[in-house]
């Protein structure tokens, strides 16, 4: 799932979705929307800190071109909440039937 063209263009659409302000209630909504429930505490900071070096990594590198007919955000804050939301369609609670 972590290169599927559906699941990168569906996680840039729930990202833009879930566009709030503050990075802490945007980490809770993206996981109640994907898994379903809220994040634990240990979920919380490993996500903050996934977000901070995506965001670090976007502005060290160059723009994306775009494989797909939608590309990846050139801004480094929305672009870390789409890497998020894909990462929570690779997790194991998402893809996991029960």
């Amino acid at each position: 799932l972590s290169n599927n063209e559906l699941t990168l263009r569906l996680g840039r659409v729930l990202a833009s979705k879930l566009d709030n302000a503050d990075e802490l209630a945007f980490i809770r909504a993206a996981f109640q929307q994907v898994l379903c429930r809220p994040p634990s505490d240990a979920e919380t900071k490993a996500s903050a800190g996934f977000m901070a070096r995506q965001r670090e990594l976007v502005k060290q590198s160059a723009p994306a071109k775009g494989m797909w007919p939608d590309v990846p955000s050139v801004d480094s804050a929305k672009r870390a909440r789409e890497s998020l939301i894909i990462a929570l369609f690779n997790h194991n609670d998402f893809v996991t039937i029960r």
